[in-house]
């Protein structure tokens, strides 16, 4: 029995050294401090706001009037219709800010892509703030909460804000701001550690020149989503990127209302990650396989290597105390501490996501 137990119990043994290791990278990049210290309204740049929308006549309104509300000395904010066909044209049209710009792309592309290029190109301050029109401000000094970590830096041209998802009662919207969290948790630790490999589209900050001066989205894959992502895989280093984790900057998104559209969601978010960096698909693909690999070792201990079903429930135990431990701060400072509490069942749920979605991604809607 010994014997045969050797490579299972291997297996687990590795996978729980591995899934720990990735937690106490995760600990020790939110133990960094990423205060901004506060600059003279003289000294702040003027900040182009993006907001690209499609079909959006449900959002639209509440994201404008949120932007164009924001507490900041010079900005203006571009809304690009990507050629709405649900009335959104009409509702933005009626928005009357003198900061409010609104333009109409000019070519019915998949994805987004080339409505964001010309907003960009339509800028006229040389700092662009990206959003998505589901989206609202966590504060009315989001713009300036930007601004400012942008300015701690000569070297920085790009800032990576936090996108979390709006609370809401339910278990699906528990999974999906623990995969916004968890996501956001892996993108963050990675910019710490001097290898940044994404930003969300929900906010993200970049010098106009400098997008231009890497080619825009023109050298990037042809894909239908991720634009922003893979802008930051391709020009993000070490040393031009800054963090902002304060609560102020965070921009809030609902929850997709069903499971069907939150697979269809995340498959478009992964259909990007082929295209990144070696080293960036390396490090989050097995980020996964551990994941996943460490139950399976666990239930063939108990049913090929007659490992006690007690004995492997304290494994599991003690991985998710030690997990909870090490993500508490995180967690608190991406504003989701009370997600700590049902960590158990959201990780066995991430491992059916993790199952799930190479599947279901072979199937997705490519459309905007």
């Amino acid at each position: 029995m010994i014997a045969s137990a050797i490579p299972f119990l291997f297996g687990t043994g590795f996978c729980l050294v591995a899934i720990l290791g990735y937690w106490s990278w995760f600990f020790l990049a939110f133990q960094k401090k990423m205060t901004s210290s506060v600059i003279a309204e003289s000294e702040l740049p003027p900040v182009s706001v993006l907001v690209c929308y499609k079909n959006e006549a449900q959002q639209i309104r509440e994201c404008l009037t949120a932007i164009v509300a924001q507490q900041y000395p010079s900005f203006e904010v571009i809304a690009m219709d990507d050629f709405s066909s649900d009335g959104s044209g009409d509702i933005v049209s009626n928005i009357n800010h003198p900061g409010l710009k609104k333009l109409q792309a000019s070519t019915d592309a998949p994805g987004k892509k080339k409505a964001l290029s010309e907003a960009i190109l339509a800028a006229s301050n040389p700092i662009c703030l990206v959003t998505d029109a589901d989206c609202i401000p966590a504060s009315a000094h989001w713009i300036r909460s930007m601004a400012e970590t942008y300015m701690q830096k000569k070297t920085t041209r790009i800032v990576l804000g936090i996108g979390p998802t709006t609370y809401e009662k339910g278990y699906l919207n528990a999974i999906e701001r623990y995969e916004t969290t968890l996501t956001a948790m892996q993108y963050i630790s990675y910019a710490v550690a001097g290898i940044p490999y994404m930003g969300v589209g929900r906010n993200l900050m970049y010098e106009r020149s400098f997008f231009l001066e890497k080619g825009g989205f023109e050298t990037l894959p042809g894909t239908v989503s991720g634009d922003d992502d893979l802008f930051v895989n391709h020009a993000a280093t070490s040393s031009n990127v800054a963090i902002n984790l304060h609560p102020e900057s965070f921009v809030f998104s609902a929850g997709k209302a069903t499971l069907m559209r939150f697979l269809r969601q995340k498959a478009r978010h992964i259909s990007t990650a082929p295209h990144y960096k070696a080293k960036h698909t390396f490090f989050l693909a097995s980020f996964a396989v551990v994941q996943v690999a460490f139950y399976g070792f666990i239930g063939l201990s108990v049913i090929l290597a007659d490992l006690h079903w007690w004995q492997a429930g304290m494994v599991v135990v003690f991985k998710w105390m030690a997990q909870m431990a090490l993500q508490a701060n995180c967690f608190s400072r991406l504003g989701q501490k009370h997600l700590n509490w049902f960590f158990p069942l959201l990780d066995l749920s991430m491992v059916l996501y993790y199952l799930v979605m190479p599947l279901f991604s072979l199937r997705w809607n490519k459309s905007w």
